[in-house]
């Protein structure tokens, strides 16, 4: 295998591992996105629950 060869598969191999990071990264964000957006969720019907039961 020349030098050349070996540059080409060492920086393919970088480019593959940045590409599985921001992967897991934007995965990542798209977990805690899902997540607040159901906290938010259950807070306005326990908000809308004491609502109804002061009327």
């Amino acid at each position: 295998m020349n030098l050349e060869t070996q540059l080409t598969n060492a920086l393919s191999h970088i480019t593959d591992a940045d590409i599985a990071k921001a992967s897991a990264q934007l995965t990542k964000q798209r977990v805690l996105l899902q997540s607040t957006q159901s906290m938010i969720a259950q807070v306005n019907q326990t908000s809308q629950g004491v609502l109804e039961l002061l009327k």
